[in-house]
């Protein structure tokens, strides 16, 4: 029985359309003769991409852990196990060979970190300190270490083309690992894909291709956005500007430059934004940031009040608290808001306990429900004094829904909501009116600069994190539309 793409997914597999496969064979295409590896080869879209471009034999070695993936090759794909000169049914990450090649194309498993079983995660690690000599954070996807181990086998003047998620580039560990990339290898050009032509329009992620080769390393890289109309073009536009003709590039849709790449590292290869910094306020210098509160158990600590009254507990050992986004009003949040999704049988009350907490009877009862099904167990909660006690959160006047498509991001919580970590907590400084501060976030302009500290996701998503946030360049147009110039010192960002 063939698999289902369903099941793929489930182990970090998608899919590579044939209009992208063809771009990064095109990107490979002087490289092909010197042999071919694909470190996680799927049904073999990508070999099978090169295979078409290339007129002579293609001497192919590929890596696959799910064996029953390849029954997909000869009929969706027209490539067949015979067509590989050496197959490994195994990890790449976990086998241990060090032969080079000179072209490794790959489209790798998109895990993310809390996905990864601890022992690979420790195999992960040593890859990264034996290729590249740095340690990275834990939070970095699968993706990121097959980028890394395919790096190390690359042969001299050898290339390698990735499809990868925006995250490689944008993550809390992106910079630090780019440039000690950017140190030992070339790396030849980044191409973004507009959420309109997502390859993958059912994965909540921006899909990027990167050209790296093992080769001294460059000042300039070519940095694009594919924003045109047929994907058959893209390739076509790919490989223009790869031959230095930017303006037909341009003319079949790609939008392209020449960048330095250390600029385009502290940026984000996904961001367009390169060149002189933006004119404005650091967002640390007109407020302070903090994410929600982390429960460590919904279910257990979020109550509506009916639930609070049928157990027999205190309502005054609750705080309100507001959990998911899309129940955020368009303008400010008020008590009245969260009574009526209380109506609407939505939780908006958190067990708030600490050491001053009178444990009654029915409090005890409670506790215990949740110790019976291991919750003081659990990673997040054991960590505690004690598991049941809550994080505090001083009263939260302004609030920021950091992960979604909205307009309006930022939003004035009236009374004292205690909000969960679909929510950043915002605090002003300086005394600043926060209704006005508010307009200065919402300003249009200042909108449009998150798009440079945050990540991009799938259909025009965007996660701007508390680090993020910090780095928000809030503009001139912005603070003088909100009035709040006095409170604010002349800057530039870095």
């Amino acid at each position: 029985m063939k698999p289902t793409i369903e099941a793929i997914r489930t182990k970090g597999q998608v899919w590579t359309p044939s209009w992208v496969a063809n771009t990064m064979a095109v990107v490979l295409r002087s490289k092909l003769t010197g042999g071919l590896l694909d470190p996680a080869v799927g049904p073999g879209a990508l070999v099978a991409a090169c295979k078409r471009i290339h007129e002579a034999d293609l001497k192919v070695t590929a890596y696959e852990i799910d064996e029953s993936v390849l029954a997909l090759a000869h009929s969706e794909i027209e490539f067949a196990k015979s067509d590989f000169y050496k197959l490994v049914i195994n990890s790449f990450l976990e086998h241990n060979d060090n032969t080079k090649f000179a072209a490794i194309i790959a489209n790798p498993p998109y895990l993310r970190h809390h996905k990864i079983p601890a022992y690979l995660k420790n195999i992960c690690k040593d890859i990264t300190q034996k290729v590249l000599g740095l340690k990275i954070d834990a939070r970095a996807g699968l993706h990121i270490y097959f980028l890394i181990q395919a790096l190390s086998r690359l042969e001299e003047n050898g290339k390698l083309v990735f499809l990868v998620p925006a995250d490689t580039f944008e993550g809390v560990f992106a910079e630090k690992l780019w440039f000690a990339i950017a140190r030992q290898f070339r790396i030849d050009g980044v191409f973004n894909i507009s959420p309109e032509f997502s390859p993958f329009p059912n994965i909540d992620t921006n899909a990027v291709i990167i050209s790296i080769s093992k080769s001294a390393p460059i000042q300039k890289m070519i940095w694009g956005k594919w924003q045109g109309v047929e994907t058959a073009d893209f390739s076509k536009s790919v490989e223009f500007a790869f031959n230095s003709d930017l303006d037909t590039a341009r003319d079949l849709g790609l939008v392209c430059e020449y960048v330095p790449i250390e600029d385009a590292i502290r940026h984000g290869f996904t961001r367009s934004q390169f060149g002189a910094p933006s004119e404005g306020v650091p967002f640390v210098k007109l407020a302070r940031v903090m994410r929600g509160i982390s429960t460590g158990n919904n279910e257990f600590f979020v109550f509506t009040k009916k639930r609070i009254q049928e157990l027999g507990l205190k309502e005054n050992d609750f705080v309100r608290t507001i959990m998911r986004v899309r129940d955020l009003p368009t303008s400010n949040l008020s008590i009245r808001d969260l009574d009526l999704l209380d109506y609407k049988d939505r939780p908006t009350y958190l067990l708030s306990i600490d050491a001053n907490t009178e444990i009654y009877p029915k409090l005890q009862d409670y506790i215990r429900t949740g110790e019976a099904v291991g919750l003081d167990k659990k990673s997040v909660l054991s960590t505690r004094k004690m598991w049941y006690y809550m994080e505090k959160r001083e009263p939260v006047p302004i609030l920021f829904a950091y992960l979604g498509r909205r307009n309006i991001r930022f939003i004035i919580a009236e009374g004292d909501v205690q909000p969960l970590t679909c929510f950043l907590c915002v605090y002003p400084l300086n005394n600043i009116p926060v209704k006005d501060l508010v307009a200065a976030l919402n300003h249009p302009s200042t909108i449009n600069e998150l798009s440079k500290v945050g990540k991009s996701y799938g259909g025009g998503s965007l996660k701007v994190e508390p680090g993020g946030l910090r780095k928000l360049i809030i503009p001139w147009e912005a603070i003088d539309a909100a009035g709040i110039r006095r409170f604010t010192q002349p800057t530039h960002a870095n």
